[in-house]
C-alpha cells in the first residue's frame, strides 16, 4: 500500500466512522443528555455520573471489542465494525473531557 492509497482508506474510513456514529448516536444518550447512557452506568456501577466514572464505562464498552480482537485477531468476522467501534468511543471520550456539563 502506498502513503497515498493509505490516506484514501483512512479518509473514506472516517466518512465510515462518521456514518456508523450517526446510526447508533440515539443509543448513547437521550434528547438533552448526549451521555445518558454513560452517565446512567456510571451512577449505577460506580455511585456517581462524573466524567471519570462515564469514561470507566466507555472504557468496558469499548474492551468488549478488543477482547474479542485479541482473541480471534483478523479472523474474526466484525473485525473492521469492531475497530470502527472502538475509533466511535474514542471520539465520544474526547467529547466527555471536553463537555463543560459532564
Amino acid at each position: 500500500m502506498t502513503p497515498e492509497q493509505l490516506q484514501d482508506l483512512i479518509i473514506s474510513e472516517c466518512r465510515e466512522i462518521t456514518r456508523l456514529f450517526q446510526e447508533k448516536n440515539k443509543g448513547y444518550g437521550n434528547s438533552q443528555d448526549a451521555f445518558y447512557n454513560f452517565r446512567q452506568s456510571a451512577l449505577r456501577l460506580h455511585g456517581s455520573g462524573d466524567k471519570e466514572n462515564m469514561l470507566k464505562v466507555l472504557v468496558t464498552l469499548a474492551d468488549k471489542h478488543w477482547v474479542v480482537l485479541a482473541d480471534k485477531g483478523m479472523q474474526d468476522s466484525d473485525f473492521t465494525e469492531r475497530l470502527r467501534d472502538i475509533a466511535v468511543y474514542a471520539l465520544i471520550g474526547i467529547a466527555m473531557k471536553g463537555d463543560k456539563v459532564a
